[in-house]
């Protein structure tokens, strides 16, 4: 009976690889070879080799039936497809369904936490796996896509992966930027906790290579001096500096040329999004001025990631921070969120109980610029669907000390770049944006304003004061 069994299970297996074998084939033209693998009793632990098409770059499969057993694997498996220099994808494929699922490794890898620690980890249903459906576009296009992003930025080595990262933000992993970055911080963390003596939590550590990589991107040995003194070691430790230049430098020479001022830009929105999940009080969350230009590489990371994780930690910085960035920032970041109804409409609710409770009861600790963060908190009520939000917003703007004060609000927020004022304003009312669905009657009066305003000299926006917005 238990040979029949065993027998059974491995004609099922034999089944699903071959079920995955003829998926990737009908993939042509993106993937051009697929090749079954006889003997897959080795480091890759891999049933089928497949090549990228478009970069002819190779990759690993490992095809499974799906079962509850096949979803649990060994951590050492992944520890030695982390080292092979080539990405894996895990594949199974439910032979009574016949539909065949895949996980990307390395996101599954920073959802549980790395490879430390554990012999085991079992593959999710429902957060890490995706069906391949070889007759539907979508499904083969997001397929292909991450595929592509595995082989392009796969690292060349590691030996132990535990990642620091608040778990709200594992989809980041998705940006080529930060996929890109995150071996190379996982090393140096590694090296710093060994000469540290594990004075500091890796999490801290992580924190400050974050901080000093962006300097990485023009010049490894400055964000090496940089890092060594933020973790408070001698910089005279020649050995240490080679070994922190040597990981940076090997970083940077994998960033494509035309991707370093992106690259830059999505650390710090990085470093950001970490401060902001991770914020507690105020102070936590420093952001530089409310301009267009900082909040677009933060905006491009949000898009991302899951919209409601984000409503908590915006509500503690809305509640209790007296820096006038760090509220005009999350203001701004809960407007863009992608939610629905009810959720917008419980949302918009309470953002105007934080406008008119708790926002007035701090204005004397934020300054007198608080009515700003009014100005931009009523946006962001309209923006999430309260037409009495929207309609008081409007009958504000009928006012011309008002719409002078708007002008030059928008102004400053696009730094007074003339004509990204108008590509942008004519962009967003043409195209009608997700998040200005609800706005666009007050992005027209707005523009209109703006164009008034434009006429006069560049530093009239200077002599409107906050007060010019009545709350």
């Amino acid at each position: 009976m238990d040979e029949a069994r065993a027998y059974d299970s491995l004609n099922d297996g034999n089944r699903a690889a071959a079920a995955i074998w003829s998926a990737l084939t009908d993939l042509a033209p993106n993937i051009s070879q697929v090749v079954q693998i006889d003997t897959p009793q080795d480091r890759t632990h891999a049933d089928i080799l497949a090549f990228l098409s478009e970069i002819s770059a190779p990759f690993h499969v490992q095809a499974k039936k799906l079962s509850r057993n096949n979803r649990k694997l060994e951590i050492k498996h992944f520890e030695d497809w982390l080292r092979t220099g080539v990405p894996t994808v895990l594949m199974w494929r439910d032979n009574e369904t016949r539909k065949i699922y895949w996980a990307d490794m390395l996101r599954f890898l920073f959802r549980t936490g790395g490879t430390k620690d554990r012999k085991t980890a079992t593959v999710n249903e429902q957060h890490d796996m995706h069906e391949l459906d070889v007759t539907d576009e979508a499904s083969k296009a997001k397929f292909v896509s991450r595929i592509r992003a595995l082989c392009e930025w796969w690292p060349d080595r590691n030996t132990r992966w535990r990642v620091e990262i608040p778990q709200s933000l594992v989809d980041v992993c998705a940006d080529p930027d930060v996929l890109l970055y995150l071996p190379v911080s996982l090393q140096l963390v590694d090296l710093l906790d060994v000469y540290m003596g594990c004075r500091q939590s890796r999490f801290e550590l992580s924190r400050k290579v974050l901080q000093a990589a962006r300097n990485g991107v023009d010049s490894p040995y400055a964000a090496s001096i940089e890092l060594i003194r933020q973790c408070g070691l001698p910089e005279r430790d020649r050995d240490l500096l080679r070994r922190v230049e040597e990981c940076f430098r090997g970083w940077r020479d994998r960033i494509p040329r035309d991707r370093k001022k992106f690259t830059k830009e999505t650390l710090w929105a990085f470093d950001k999004l970490q401060s902001l999940f991770g914020y507690q009080q105020s102070g936590d969350l420093w952001v530089p001025e409310f301009r267009a230009r900082n909040t677009y590489p933060i905006s491009r990371l949000i898009n991302l990631l899951p919209e409601k994780a984000f409503i908590e930690p915006l509500r503690r910085v809305l509640e209790q921070d007296t820096d006038l960035n760090a509220l005009l920032y999350a203001s701004w970041c809960l407007g863009n969120l992608n939610l629905n109804r009810p959720a917008t409409d419980e949302l918009w609710r309470e953002v105007r109980t934080l406008r008119i409770e708790s926002l007035r009861s701090r204005t004397d600790r934020i300054g007198e610029k608080w009515t700003l963060v009014d100005r931009q908190l009523r946006y962001t009520e309209a923006q999430l669907g309260s037409g009495e939000g929207q309609q008081e917003f409007e009958r504000k703007l009928t006012d011309d000390t008002v719409g002078q004060f708007e002008a030059a609000y928008n102004f400053a927020y696009y730094s007074g770049d003339r004509h990204l004022i108008r590509d942008r304003f004519e962009r967003r009312l043409d195209e009608g944006y997700r998040t200005d669905m609800n706005v666009r009657t007050i992005l027209a009066l707005d523009y209109n304003h703006l164009q008034k305003f434009l006429k006069v000299d560049d530093r009239a926006w200077r002599t409107l004061r906050p007060q010019s917005w009545r709350p």
